[in-house]
């Protein structure tokens, strides 16, 4: 899983209303510069981050029982209770 990089830095844009491309870091000024510049909407990124934030909590999650899983073993003749206990942990986890 790659690691949460800090938030991104955000700027003050301004959209020009004769040609509609977005300018920053300074307001337009009526003259166009076609620079190449990637930008995303400041709330469309932290809505991504949020339930990036939510699907890594998950992920956490999963990954704790499935070590718990493969690391559990049961004692000879006591399958059937180990399994129920674990269905039982499960079952109460959520």
């Amino acid at each position: 899983m790659p690691p949460r990089d800090a938030a991104p830095p955000i700027v003050e844009a301004w959209g020009c209303p004769d040609c509609g491309r977005i300018d920053a870091p300074r307001p337009c000024l009526g003259v166009c510069e076609r620079r190449p510049l990637l930008m995303a909407d400041a709330g469309e990124y932290r809505r991504l981050a949020r339930a990036a934030d939510e699907l890594r909590a998950e992920v956490d999650e999963l990954a704790s029982r499935a070590r718990l899983i493969a690391n559990v073993k049961a004692r000879p003749g006591h399958e059937e209770t180990t399994m129920a206990a674990l269905r039982a942990l499960f079952n109460t986890a959520r």
